[in-house]
């Protein structure tokens, strides 16, 4: 005689669930549970971890996942009123690039990263990897791709040029013995083989990204800057080139404060008395305690970037109304000596910029003089200039004045 489910055993209903049901039926349970994971966990990662919401064909949404600090725009003749608009969206498309609009960013097309699209690529390369031939484009001519020579050369006492397009234009070094001891060590090639050791005459020259990394002497710890992320372009209407930097401790023309903010900033240069930016340079110290300079040589009308990458490593980014890339790397072990090494590059051209703006206006009220006391030590110590302070009179006479003798082109 067939039992009644309703008749159960009241023994058995009191059991826990997983005890109530055949074996059968847990593993069917098993399979629905672990199906829901497999596919739950992945959406939720890319909608909450990369703050992206997963594209559909209804979605105007992000193409591809770049963090923030890495997207260079790939629609540098839209205007920003423009930028979320249907046709923005269409030539985005048609350049091959990246599209998100979701997070409000002034940046909604974006390059993929790798920028393989419009960066440079190799097509000869010496065997001492500093000089060769590029294929140069950009994203407003794409189709046209041209031939463009490059020269990496140094002094031998910390400066280095980039030469991109520009002539035969190149540093002379007769101090083998200084290159080898404080000189950058240069790395050129592509992805995955730079350098002369990695043979990249060879492994780079089937259209492969162009790369430059200008590490320290001893190849320790990040590099002074690297070319790795964001296109390396070159045309006459656009050329654009980004560095990544070592570390945030990055001072520039242009920043809301002087002293990079750690959000993205913005300049322009070479726009007559619209310019809030008379020199694309950069100043910056690197983990080692090494202090560099990089600065864009052009007399072409552009803009600065400085943008957050990984770990607060700053990017920075020059994007000029065409003309070729004319790169100045500095390095130094105390910034006085960087600024001395600037003062002395004939470069009667290219304008450096004076002591006092590359320090800091000391002002404290600690009424202490030993806490005063303290901070100017450590910053001396740490050959880091001051121009002035405004220390309360009656403790510092020299409160209010000008330093124009450690500073001497206040006057």
């Amino acid at each position: 005689m067939d039992q009644d489910p309703d008749d159960e055993p009241a023994n058995k209903k009191g059991l826990p669930f997983y005890a109530r049901h055949s074996k059968e039926i847990r593993i069917l349970l098993l399979v629905v549970v672990c199906g829901f994971i497999a596919a739950g966990v992945p959406f939720l990662i890319n909608r909450f971890a990369f703050d992206l919401t997963e594209d559909t064909e209804a979605s105007t949404y992000g193409s591809c996942h770049v963090s923030t600090g890495f997207k260079m725009d790939c629609l540098p003749d839209f205007s920003a009123l423009s930028l979320l608009t249907g046709p923005a969206k269409t030539r985005c498309a048609d350049r091959g690039c990246c599209w998100d609009n979701s997070t409000g960013q002034s940046i909604t097309c974006f390059h993929r990263l790798p920028a393989y699209l419009y960066s440079s690529k190799l097509d000869t390369i010496s065997a001492d990897t500093n000089s060769g031939e590029l294929e140069v484009s950009s994203v407003l001519d794409g189709n046209n791709i041209t031939a463009a020579k490059f020269i990496i050369s140094s002094d031998g006492h910390g400066h280095v040029l980039i030469n991109i397009g520009a002539g035969n234009e190149s540093l002379s070094n007769n101090d083998s013995l200084a290159l080898a001891l404080s000189h950058p060590n240069i790395q050129v090639g592509c992805p995955g083989f730079s350098g002369a050791a990695a043979n990249p005459s060879v492994n780079c020259v089937d259209h492969e990204i162009f790369t430059i990394d200008l590490r320290p002497p001893s190849l320790s710890g990040s590099s002074y800057s690297r070319t790795h992320f964001g296109p390396i372009m070159m045309s006459e209407d656009l050329s654009e080139i980004s560095f990544y930097l070592p570390s945030p401790r990055v001072f520039g023309y242009g920043m809301d404060e002087f002293i990079w903010s750690g959000k993205r900033e913005v300049s322009q240069f070479n726009f007559g008395s619209s310019s809030n930016v008379h020199l694309p340079l950069i100043v910056g110290m690197h983990s080692n305690q090494d202090w560099y300079m990089l600065w864009l040589e052009t007399g072409y009308p552009g803009e600065q970037i400085v943008s957050m990458g990984a770990e607060r490593r700053p990017i920075v980014s020059w994007r000029t109304m065409g003309g070729p890339l004319k790169v100045h790397l500095l390095t130094a072990k105390d910034v006085t000596s960087l600024l001395k090494m600037a003062k002395t590059i004939n470069q009667p051209d290219v304008p450096i910029p004076p002591f006092w703006t590359l320090g800091y206006q000391m002002c404290r009220s600690v009424g202490d003089p030993r806490s005063f006391i303290n901070d100017v030590n450590g910053m001396t110590g740490g050959s880091i200039p001051f121009d002035l302070d405004c220390i309360d009179e009656q403790m510092t006479p020299t409160a209010f004045n000008l330093d124009t003798v450690s500073f001497p082109t206040l006057s």
